[in-house]
């Protein structure tokens, strides 16, 4: 089972991102459109132990993320404010930036919370998701007396 992306946009407008997800485009593009702000690109893969997550975030700093995973949803945000003061002789000038994002993705049922590991390295943010063992369900026969 892989992580499945989910968005608020959907639950917003339930009726257009199915006219759009025909159209060939999908929710992080609408996400984008709608909120007006780029969102970063994400990479999911899955081996046997654990799925990784990517976000590519250049231009970021560890202190700039918060990564949580409550009832199920692991959301990943992030906020980088700027300020830049330029002092001239005849002349004054003020620079302000702000970037925000926020990725949320449902997880599956097998994943260890307690093991989640994040890590933020040339621009990347990793974040390990740990899968727990599946138990099989056993098979007893009972005798009818």
């Amino acid at each position: 089972m892989s992580l499945i992306n989910w968005n608020r946009n959907r639950e917003l407008f339930p009726n257009i991102p199915s006219f759009f997800e025909n159209a060939g485009w999908d929710d992080d593009f609408l996400s984008t459109v709608w909120n007006n702000r780029k969102m970063p690109a994400v990479n999911i893969s899955e081996t046997k132990d654990n799925f990784l997550v990517e976000v590519a975030a250049p231009g970021m700093e560890k202190k700039d993320f918060h990564v949580s995973v409550e009832n199920g949803m692991l959301t990943i945000s992030a906020e980088k404010e700027e300020k830049k003061t330029e002092k001239k002789k005849n002349y004054r000038r003020q620079e302000y930036s702000f970037e925000s994002f926020e990725r949320c993705f449902r997880l599956p049922e097998n994943i260890k919370t307690e093991k989640v590991e994040a890590k933020y390295d040339n621009g990347v943010l990793k974040i390990s998701l740990q899968k727990a063992e599946v138990v099989e369900p056993k098979k007893i026969e009972v005798a009818v007396a």
